[in-house]
Formats: C-alpha cells, structure tokens, sequence
C-alpha cells in the first residue's frame, strides 16, 4: 500500500506494462526457437558459386506461314554493242593451173597429162604400160592344182565319176603318171610321186595323184584313173589308164550302195 501511494496510479500502470512487455519478448523468442538465430546468419550472403553447364537445346519450332510473293523486279537494259573488229588483210588470189597432154617423151611415149601451176614445176599423170589378161591357156610348167571327187556305186557292173582339171595340162599323162592312194586301207600304201595327203593334196611334176579319204559299204579295190576321150568308146574290160588334158575318169565295180570320197592333186610337167 505504502508502494502505491507512492507511485500512484500512473506509476502502477507503467510498472504493470513493463511487466508485459517483458514476459511477451521472451514469450515470442521462445515460439521462434532457432529461427531467429538462422535469421541472423542468414543476413550475410556468401560468395556466388561456379556458372552451370548449358542445358541441351530446345526442340525447333514450327514453320511459320510463307510471306507473299514480291513484286517482279523491272527488266535490265540491253547492253551496248561491242566494237567491229578490224577486217583482215585479203589473200592472194590463187594460181591457175593448166593442163595439156604430155609429150612423148615426157611419159615415155605413153602418153598423159602434164599440169602446171602458174610457173612452177610441171607434174605428169602418164598411162601406165598395158597389162597382161591374166588368162592361162595352160597349166604353167611347175604349177599345181587341186579338187575333190565322190564315187557312189549303184547297181551296175561299172561306175564312173569325173576328175576335171580347171586349166588345161600343156600334154596328156600316161598310166605311169596317175597314182591312187588309198589312205582309207588299214595299211596305206605311200606313193613316191605323190608327197601329199587326202587333206593336203599333192603331187610331183608331171604327175597326177588321187587321194582316197574314205569308203563305205564294203568299197574293194582301188578305183581305175583311165582317159576321158578313148578310142572309140569307153573300154570297160581294158581302159586306156592315165588322164588327158582336161582330166580322167575313175570308174570300178563295187557291191551296191558302196560310196568313197577323196581329192586330187596333178602338177605341170617342169620341162
């Protein structure tokens, strides 16, 4: 009572409001518990941390809508002509050239043409001598020539096949002179007169070789080379055997159906 009367009622109050004041501060300190003090150090910032890597790129947008087509440009001048270039100087006109015949002796006495072009040097298209024909009356002396032949047997007691020599022979060849080689025979008998084959026909001068290749359905015996022109007629039972200028004849009895082939080779007498 003493304390009140001193400090009298507005002393009380002050005193009652400190009271509050006092125990409301450490009533709110307690409800903040560490957060005041996380408060306090969090008014000091640190220093800034390293820059991040750069995160991959966005996906690209969309188009966007094509603008308007632009006004077409206004057209460029024609371009001035270039300069005419300056002509050339004009050629020479050419030469002429003549042309007579050449004389006599200019060609040899074959006669030609002789051209000239204005005062130059003259050039000769003379003829050229007469060639020969060409033609061979008859087999020149060493030369051969060649050809094939078939014998095909029918029914009759003799048949006959012809050799026919392209170019004449200069004389006629006795039986000594023609030669059958049968090279289908299991021994073949060579010739000395005839240094050939079926396939390479040959024969000596002055002498006429026929090759037999081959012979079927039992073909016997060598054929006869005889002369295509006889006496009167052609002598079956004793022919006239060699071969005339233009060729011979081969002709023998065989069963029927027997068929050979062959070639021929006859070469010019050398003298």
């Amino acid at each position: 009572m003493r304390l009140k009367h001193r400090l009298g009622a507005p002393g009380v109050i002050a005193i009652i409001a400190l009271v509050f004041a006092m125990f409301g501060g450490a009533y709110a300190a307690n409800e903040n518990g560490g957060d005041a003090n996380a408060s306090a150090k969090k008014g000091k910032r640190g220093p800034r941390g390293p820059k991040g890597a750069t995160g991959p790129t966005g996906p690209t947008g969309p188009t966007g809508p094509t603008g308007p087509v632009g006004p077409a440009g206004a057209n460029g001048q024609n371009g001035a002509p270039g300069p005419t270039g300056a002509q050339g100087p004009q050629g020479d006109p050419g030469a002429s050239v003549t042309n007579v015949a050449a004389s006599g002796a200019e060609c040899g006495g074959l006669g030609g043409a002789k051209f000239t072009v204005a005062a130059g040097t003259p050039t000769f298209a003379c003829n050229g001598e007469d060639g020969e024909t060409g033609f061979t009356a008859t087999l020149p002396p060493g030369a051969t020539e060649t050809g094939a032949w078939t014998f095909r047997f029918y029914s009759s007691s003799y048949d006959t096949t012809a050799i026919s020599f392209p170019i004449p022979l200069d004389e006629e060849l006795g039986a000594a002179e023609v030669h059958y080689i049968d090279e289908s025979a299991e021994t073949p008998v060579p010739d000395a007169n005839c240094p050939g084959t079926a396939a390479e026909p040959a024969a000596d001068p002055g002498h006429l070789c026929v090759y037999q290749a081959s012979a079927v359905i039992s073909a016997k015996g060598p054929l006869k080379i005889t002369k295509a022109v006889q006496a009167k007629e052609l002598n079956l039972a004793e022919p006239v055997l060699g071969a005339d200028r233009t060729g011979a004849i081969l002709f023998g009895g065989d069963p029927n159906n027997a068929v050979r082939t062959g070639t021929w080779a006859v070469t010019a007498a050398t003298s």
